[in-house]
């Protein structure tokens, strides 16, 4: 997909304001959906952690790094919605405004990157390389990072049903789409997908735990 700079720039802050209006319900609604759907994922990717540190990419309301929090790990959160921000320091979490596709850590900063639902969601298809380039170089050489991401084939700007009168991009994968695209960058270890009911609708996530 070829895009000028002011179409880019458009589609983030058209997504960022999506995230900003509805910060609040966002958190409500999807509280609980650990616990619902992705229980045994994360505590995968937790059993496989050879350190403490884990960086949250697009950490929203902080509903992932709370759980982390809980179990004993040092969370660093990132994200571009201010509203979701204030949601994560109210709940004691550590969180800044920094874009995933522009990171300031240094390399070896991490021992695992949780990125659901937002990399491999959030951004066109053609600049997902160069931050999972980034993801690698922050995490140590034992770390693990692991993607989520709705399974379809759409790339564009969209409108969500339970989100009204704004929109957000999306793009959607493949299965095998997102593993060749995963593996020019990292080893594969672990998949697993999860369909999650919407009303007349079940939406499918695939997701992929990978390692340097």
């Amino acid at each position: 997909m070829t895009k000028h700079r002011g179409e880019e720039l458009s589609y983030k802050d058209e997504t960022i304001a999506n995230y900003n209006a509805h910060a609040e319900l966002y958190c409500e609604r999807n509280e609980d959906y650990i616990e619902s759907f992705l229980k045994d994922d994360v505590e995968i990717f937790l059993s496989r952690l050879r350190g403490n540190r884990i960086l949250d990419l697009g950490c929203g309301p902080g509903r992932d790094m709370s759980y982390f929090k809980g179990k004993g790990f040092q969370t660093i959160g990132i994200d571009l919605a201010d509203n979701m921000l204030k949601i994560c320091r109210r709940r004691g979490l550590d969180a800044a405004k920094m874009d995933f596709e522009c990171m300031g850590f240094k390399p070896e900063s991490f021992d695992g990157v949780w990125a659901y639902l937002s990399v491999l969601r959030l951004i066109p298809k053609n600049r997902t390389v160069p931050v999972l380039r980034e993801i690698r170089q922050v995490l140590k050489s034992s770390g693990i990072a692991y993607f989520g991401t709705i399974e379809g084939t759409y790339e564009g700007m969209m409108e969500d049903a339970l989100y009204p009168r704004t929109r957000r991009w999306t793009s959607e994968y493949a299965e095998d789409e997102m593993r060749e695209m995963l593996l020019s960058i990292f080893r594969v270890e672990y998949f697993s997908r999860v369909v999650t009911p919407r009303d007349s609708k079940p939406i499918s996530y695939i997701h992929f735990l990978c390692t340097k």
